[in-house]
């Protein structure tokens, strides 16, 4: 996922949500879920996600 902003803040901002992100270089975010990863798993990373986004901007 490619950002405008800092990787490093966002990442903090969804570690304090719970939500375990893998920064991949300046502006981009690597997603990395389990292959056994359930539905209602992807909805509340989704979920924590967009409250970050939504945080930042």
């Amino acid at each position: 996922m490619e950002l405008n902003h800092s990787t490093s803040n966002f990442c903090n901002l969804a570690r304090e949500k719970k939500l375990l992100l893998v920064p991949a270089a300046n502006n981009v975010i690597r997603l990395l879920p389990p292959l056994n990863v359930k539905k209602n798993e992807i909805k509340l990373a989704l979920t924590i996600l967009e409250k970050c986004l939504k945080e930042i901007n």
